[in-house]
């Protein structure tokens, strides 16, 4: 044990191949999201459109062709529409819906393999686990009751929840001048049960050391 921590410790401090960088990245999931996973028996659903996304990288070197990444990104989707398919009493007619803009914030621990670092092209692959915290924006229905001769709203608040989610990615780094880069990507990240989201974006990125 003593000498795994002390080869952890070489690696992490050898200035020789060490190398610290912060990007900033801007991208999009090409992908909607809604308040349900599956459209529930009743048939109503709330759908959000592409979302847009910026986020920060911070890149640490452990070798030439691996390194650790921590990612904190934002996603920002406009509400859509609302869905009223399902079968409903004759007397209660479904008038209109809007809804709130939908937030999602991202953060997780990468790790990328360049096969090839010494190429000016870097094709890398990137796995790792994060947590994403998910708040759907507020949807308020209106129906018209026809025995009551009013208008009746409805009010269906999205708890805030967190979920644990793996990543799985490619990319292509090059080198621009100096200690600038930047990245092409495109990754999906998932918990496998009820979110599968994607992110294709790039970001520009400086060497710190």
């Amino acid at each position: 044990m003593k000498n795994i921590l002390v080869l952890f410790l070489f690696l992490l401090f050898n200035n020789s191949f060490a190398q610290l960088s912060i990007s900033l990245s801007a991208g999009f999931d090409p992908k909607e999201i809604s308040l349900y996973d599956r459209t529930p028996t009743d048939g109503d659903n709330a759908y959000w459109n592409s979302g847009i996304t910026l986020g920060m990288n911070l890149d640490y070197s452990l070798s030439e062709k691996l390194f650790v990444s921590a990612l904190f990104q934002y996603s920002h989707y406009n509400f859509n529409n609302y869905a009223n398919s399902g079968f409903g009493i004759p007397e209660i007619i479904f008038i209109s819906a809007e809804g709130e803009d939908s937030k999602l914030w991202r953060t997780s621990i990468d790790a990328k393999y360049f096969p090839f670092p010494q190429n000016r092209f870097k094709f890398f692959i990137l796995s790792g686990l994060g947590v994403v915290v998910e708040d759907l924006g507020t949807i308020k229905t209106q129906y018209l009751d026809m025995m009551q001769g009013s208008n009746v709203t409805y009010i269906m608040d999205s708890e805030v929840k967190n979920t644990f989610v793996h990543s799985l990615g490619l990319g292509i780094r090059v080198d621009i001048i100096s200690n600038l880069f930047g990245d092409v990507s495109g990754l999906y990240y998932s918990n496998y049960s009820d979110r599968f989201q994607t992110f294709f974006g790039a970001s520009l990125g400086y060497k710190l050391f």
